[in-house]
């Protein structure tokens, strides 16, 4: 299913100012014979509207179903389209990038702790050979068992350690050897720590970590989608459709029309039939609501996919990544790439993006407004946008 039209999704917009919420739910009581001559005169709105939904229980089952645990109106054959399926492939994914990520870190971390050691070591020794050096061009060698050329001694001592300091320019080996301990080189990767981020298309860790953050972003809201959708899949099983329903066709339209109004037959049976239905005032709105609600969700999960999507594409250009998802390969054949995947997330979400939204046209454009007491006149009235 493709995504909106721009004129859908205009409407969409328009939809949302339409239809203002009573504060308090009204019962509106009319007698049976007028809930009888509604359903009869709207009876051909209510079959589409039947129908709509009846391609939404499809959809559920077999084009775009959640999966996962507690899906059972899921049909297993399918389960490779479900949203589940998708987010279990990425979460394999990001288990095992995240797994090599941590690893070279730690390979990169324990080489430079090695190579710094090292590094330092040889600081010292340089410092050591060069301090005798020292001590040996300023003549101090003898005299270092009894005179603390660093100690405060008075102002003969410290002519005599100046003087002896700046002969030769000894005091350059010292300030080398000093600059070397305070700023060891930090040496270049192993060569096998560079080929393995040149499997993965990074040039240092870093890399990785900014894949790895994206994965995490994408995982974390696809979670949180699916818990959401549930409960759009529950609407979907709860509701009555012109072929998927308990009955007749006729007794279908009946039940279509009852819960848009959330409509219940009312009194003691008068010749076998109530004499009146009773329905709620903002039943309808509240109808409308729930599938302009599933039409938002599917509109804004799609444009998150694709955004993000994308810019996960652009960091995943080694060959190593094709390798972490080929096996999903929905039709078995190992040549699964990411592209796929996101391809198939933003279908996903489209999926449930245009229907959601005709059904929720229908009921709110096509479909007439139930009988009401006398003089009762309906009209649809505008929320004012600077107040939401």
């Amino acid at each position: 299913m493709k995504p909106l039209t721009p004129i859908y999704s205009i409407l969409l917009m328009l939809y949302t100012l339409i239809y203002v919420q009573l504060s308090l739910s009204v019962a509106v009581r009319v007698p049976t014979s007028s809930w009888e001559h509604y359903i009869i005169t709207e009876r051909q709105t209510l079959r589409d509207i039947g129908i709509y939904i009846d391609h939404l229980k499809v959809m559920r089952r077999t084009q775009c179903p959640i999966g996962g645990e507690g899906d059972t109106g899921i049909n297993r054959a399918y389960y490779h389209r479900s949203l589940s399926y998708l987010l279990d492939t990425l979460s394999t994914a990001f288990v095992e990038l995240d797994t090599v990520r941590l690893d070279l870190r730690d390979q990169i971390r324990d080489t430079c702790l090695v190579k710094e050691y090292e590094t330092a070591r040889l600081g010292n020794m340089e410092l050591e050979g060069e301090m005798a050096l020292f001590e040996e061009k300023a003549g101090l060698r003898g005299e270092m068992e009894t005179i603390d050329v660093l100690s405060n001694s008075g102002p003969i001592e410290e002519e005599r350690e100046q003087s002896a300091v700046n002969k030769d320019g000894a005091a350059g080996y010292g300030e080398k050897s000093l600059t070397t301990l305070a700023s060891p080189s930090v040496p270049d990767f192993d060569p096998l720590i560079k080929l393995e981020l040149e499997r993965w298309g990074c040039t240092t860790v870093n890399d990785m970590d900014q894949i790895s953050n994206l994965m995490e972003t994408l995982l974390n809201e696809l979670s949180n989608a699916r818990i959401r959708w549930q409960g759009v899949i529950r609407s979907v099983d709860r509701s009555v459709g012109y072929q998927n329903g308990p009955s007749t066709h006729f007794m279908n339209i009946m039940g279509i029309a009852s819960q848009i109004e959330d409509a219940r037959f009312w009194g003691a049976l008068e010749n076998g039939v109530p004499p009146s239905v009773v329905y709620q005032s903002d039943a309808r709105d509240l109808y409308i609501n729930t599938w302009l609600n599933a039409t938002r969700m599917a509109r804004d999960g799609r444009n998150f996919i694709e955004n993000i999507g994308w810019d996960l594409e652009s960091w995943m250009v080694g060959p190593a990544f094709e390798d972490l998802i080929s096996s999903w390969d929905p039709a078995g054949n190992n040549n699964w790439s990411f592209r796929d995947l996101v391809e198939q997330l933003v279908l996903w979400f489209g999926c449930w993006e245009t229907p959601t939204f005709l059904l929720a046209d229908a009921v709110s454009n096509m479909l007439g407004h139930p009988p009401g007491p006398p003089g009762t006149v309906w009209q649809s009235r505008f929320l004012d946008s600077n107040r939401g």
